[in-house]
C-alpha cells in the first residue's frame, strides 16, 4: 500500500468525519431553534390569553362593587339609582376599570408581541443554522480537494515511499 493511499484515505476520512459532525450540530441547533420557537409562540398566546382573564375579572370586580354599593344604599331605604352620589360613584367606577383595562390590553399585546418578536428570531436561526450547515459541508468539501491537490503535487515530484 502506498503512502499517497494512505494519506489520500486518511484525508477522505478526516474530512467525512468534520461533515459529519458539522452537519449533526447543525441539526441539533435547528431542532433546538425549533422548539424555542413553539415556546415562544406559546408564550404570545398565553400572554393575550392572561390579558383577557384580568380583563373579565377586572368587569368582575366593579359588577361586585356595584353590588355592594347597591346594597348599602338600599340598606339606607334609597334608592341607588335615584341618587347623584351613587351615580357620579358609578361613573368614577366605571373610568378607573376602562382605564384598567386599557393597560391590560395594552401589556397584554405588549407581551404577544414581544414573545413572537422571540419566535420569529427563534425561525431566523433555524435558517441561519441550516446554511452554516451547508456551508460547513462545502468547505469540508473544498479543504478535501485543497488537499487532495496537494498530496498529488507533493508525490507527482517523485516520493512513492511504500507503507506497510
Amino acid at each position: 500500500m502506498s503512502i499517497q493511499f494512505v494519506v489520500a484515505a486518511a484525508t477522505v476520512a478526516s474530512t467525512v468525519a468534520s461533515a459529519a459532525s458539522a452537519a449533526q450540530a447543525s441539526k441539533q441547533g435547528q431542532i433546538a431553534a425549533n422548539v424555542e420557537a413553539a415556546q415562544h409562540t406559546e408564550n404570545a398566546r398565553l400572554a393575550r390569553v392572561k390579558a383577557l382573564q384580568s380583563e373579565v375579572q377586572r368587569r368582575k370586580d366593579l359588577e361586585l362593587v356595584t353590588a355592594q354599593n347597591e346594597a348599602e344604599a338600599a340598606q339606607r331605604g334609597g334608592s341607588a339609582f335615584a341618587s347623584d352620589s351613587f351615580a357620579a360613584i358609578q361613573r368614577y367606577n366605571q373610568r378607573t376599570v376602562n382605564d384598567d383595562i386599557g393597560n391590560i390590553r395594552l401589556f397584554g399585546m405588549a407581551d404577544a408581541a414581544r414573545s413572537a418578536r422571540a419566535a420569529q428570531a427563534s425561525q431566523y436561526e433555524v435558517g441561519a443554522l441550516k446554511r452554516s450547515g451547508r456551508l460547513s459541508l462545502a468547505g469540508s468539501v473544498f479543504k478535501l480537494g485543497t488537499n487532495a491537490s496537494t498530496y498529488r503535487n507533493v508525490f507527482a515530484k517523485g516520493n512513492t515511499t511504500e507503507v506497510g
